[in-house]
C-alpha cells in the first residue's frame, strides 16, 4: 500500500496523524492504541468533526505538562529506540528526526549533537513524528508521495527562535527541489513537520487506484480556504510500479573513502538507492564511480547533493525502464515478536533489522531467525 499526500490547506504533522485516522475508522482504535504507547507522558485526543466546508475530517489534540523540557537528537532517538515499531520504520523515524536535526544544525550554524529542539522536541510533535510513523508501518506504507503544487503562506510567525518568515526556514529548506505554490495567505501553511513527511515524499506522476481516503482538519481558518490535508491510502498500478528511474554517475579520484560514504544519505530522500564501485581511472588511478539512482521528481536534488557534497564537476545521467514484482509487507508473528517482511509471488524476504534485533534479544544467530521467519509466512500464506 502507497500514500499519497493531497496539502489542499497545508500539512503539519498533527493534520498527517488526523488524516490517517480519518481514512481508516475500522482501524482507528488500533492505531489510537498504538501511538498512545509512545513511551512519554501525554493525552491522546482525537475527534471527528464537520469543518467550515461541511467535509467529515479527523482533529488530534495531544496535552501535556507545558513545564517539561525540550529534547536533543539523543534523547529523541531512545525514545524511538523503546517503542514498539518494525526495525524498517525504526529506522525511518530515526532518519525522520536526525534529518530535522540536520536541517536546523545548518539554519542555526551549530552541530546537530548540539540542537535542542523547541518545536520539534516538544512532546506534541514527537507524538505527530512518531505517531505518524507507527501508523505508516502499521498500514505496511511502501511508498509516500504528494501532489502538486504545494502551497505555501506567507506573513511572519511566533517561534522559540523570536518571529519567523513564514514559511519557516526549516520547512523552506526540507521543500527545497519540490514544486511550491505561494498564496495570499498569512499563515504558515506547511508546518516543519508536515514538510519532514514532504522531504521523503516523491511527486506523484502516474496513475494510482485509490482504496481509502482521510481529511486532517488544522486549527486555524481561512477566508475562502479549507485548512485541510486530504491523504489517499492507494494501491500502485502496474504502470507505476513498470516504471522508469534516473540513473546518475560520477567518477572520483580525490575523495578518501570515508567522505564517500556521505552519498548513502540520499537514501530515502532524493536517492532510491546509492551504490559506489571501485574503478581504475586515466593515468591507471584507482577511482570510484558513485551510482545514484532516483525519481523524475527527484531528479534535482539529487543532482544538487552529488555536486555539494564532492569533488565532481560533472554527472552523467540516464533514464531506464525497470519491472518490479509486486509485493505486499506484512507483519509475521514469531516466537520473537512481530517481524516484518515482504511476500512476493514465489519470495519471503524478511525486514533484517527485525531479525537482527531478534537475534540480539534471543541470542539465536540471525540466519536461522531468517529462516523460521521464511518458514513462517510459507506455511501462513
Amino acid at each position: 500500500m502507497n500514500i499519497v499526500f493531497n496539502p489542499i490547506g497545508g500539512m503539519s504533522g498533527d493534520m498527517t496523524l488526523a488524516a490517517l485516522l480519518n481514512a481508516m475508522p475500522d482501524k482507528s482504535k488500533k492505531m489510537i492504541e498504538l501511538v498512545n504507547n509512545i513511551p512519554l507522558e501525554f493525552d491522546f485526543l482525537y475527534n471527528s468533526i464537520q469543518n467550515e466546508q461541511n467535509i467529515k475530517c479527523g482533529q488530534i489534540d495531544i496535552k501535556w505538562e507545558q513545564n517539561s523540557s525540550h529534547r536533543n537528537l539523543e534523547d529523541i532517538i531512545k525514545i524511538v529506540d523503546n517503542t514498539n515499531i518494525s526495525g524498517n520504520w525504526k529506522n525511518t523515524a530515526v532518519k525522520f528526526f536526525s534529518t530535522i536535526a540536520n536541517v536546523e544544525a545548518e539554519i542555526h550554524n551549530t552541530t546537530p549533537e548540539k540542537i535542542h529542539f523547541h518545536e520539534i522536541g516538544a512532546i506534541d510533535s514527537i507524538v505527530d513524528i512518531l505517531g505518524t510513523t507507527i501508523i505508516l508501518d502499521y498500514l505496511s506504507i511502501e511508498d509516500m508521495f504528494f501532489i502538486s503544487p504545494l502551497p505555501v503562506g506567507n506573513g511572519m510567525i511566533n517561534t522559540a527562535h523570536g518571529k519567523l518568515p513564514s514559511f519557516a526556514p526549516a520547512t523552506a529548506k526540507l521543500l527545497e527541489g519540490k514544486p511550491l505554490e505561494f498564496l495570499p495567505i498569512s499563515s504558515e501553511m506547511i508546518t516543519p513537520t508536515g514538510a519532514l513527511f514532504l522531504h521523503f515524499s516523491s511527486l506523484l506522476d502516474k496513475p494510482v487506484t485509490t482504496i481509502a481516503t482521510g481529511y486532517g482538519s488544522g486549527k486555524r481558518t481561512y477566508d475562502n480556504w479549507p485548512n485541510i490535508l486530504r491523504v489517499f491510502l492507494s494501491e500502485t498500478d502496474e504502470s507505476i510500479k513498470n516504471g522508469s528511474i534516473i540513473e546518475l554517475e560520477t567518477n572520483i579520484d580525490d575523495m578518501s573513502p570515508q567522505s564517500l560514504s556521505v552519498f548513502y544519505q540520499m537514501i530515502g530522500s532524493s536517492a532510491l538507492d546509492v551504490f559506489i564501485t571501485p574503478i581504475i581511472m586515466k593515468k591507471s588511478r584507482p577511482g570510484y564511480k558513485i551510482t545514484v539512482i532516483t525519481s523524475k521528481s527527484n531528479l534535482e536534488a539529487a543532482k544538487k547533493f552529488i555536486f555539494s557534497n564532492s569533488t565532481t564537476t560533472g554527472i552523467r545521467y540516464s533514464e531506464k525502464p525497470r519491472f518490479i514484482e509486486k509485493r505486499i509487507v506484512s507483519q509475521i508473528s514469531t516466537p520473537y515478536g512481530i517481524i516484518s517482511a515482504k511476500l512476493l509471488n514465489s519470495k519471503v524476504i524478511p525486514e533484517f533489522e527485525d531479525c537482527l534485533q531478534a537475534s540480539k534479544k534471543s541470542g539465536i544467530p540471525v540466519y536461522k531467525i531468517i529462516e523460521e521467519v521464511r518458514q513462517i509466512a510459507t506455511t501462513k500464506n
